[in-house]
């Protein structure tokens, strides 16, 4: 069961925690934040490294080695290049009409490139 205290009390060797004060006296912060912002940047990495690993043991399971990389992103890119719709239509209300449905006009631009 957690108590006031599980979320106060961390134990670390004197020095370490000598450097912490004096890292946190001269970016004028306290103990508490450079602890918290440190924690928080392990766990972000550590999440990186797994999510790293997971792709290397994903392409590692496809067959696939980093020198396929770009030859997928182009197909890639190709790909979503040629499902891309030639023009958008839009819809544009007249400005004198008070009606959402009323006096709408067809608009056709072409994306950009």
């Amino acid at each position: 069961m957690k108590t006031s205290s599980d979320s106060e009390l961390v134990k670390m060797p004197a020095s370490l925690l000598a450097e912490v004060q004096d890292a946190a006296s001269e970016e004028h912060r306290t103990r508490e934040e450079l602890v918290c912002e440190a924690v928080e940047r392990y766990l972000k990495d550590r999440r990186w490294q797994r999510l790293l690993a997971y792709g290397e043991q994903q392409a590692r399971s496809l067959g696939l080695s980093d020198a396929d990389v770009p030859r997928l992103i182009e197909e890639y890119r190709r790909e979503c290049h040629q499902s891309r719709p030639t023009s958008l239509l839009l819809y544009e209300r007249s400005p004198h009409s008070p009606t959402v449905n009323n006096d709408l006009k067809k608009i056709e631009r072409r994306p950009s490139r």
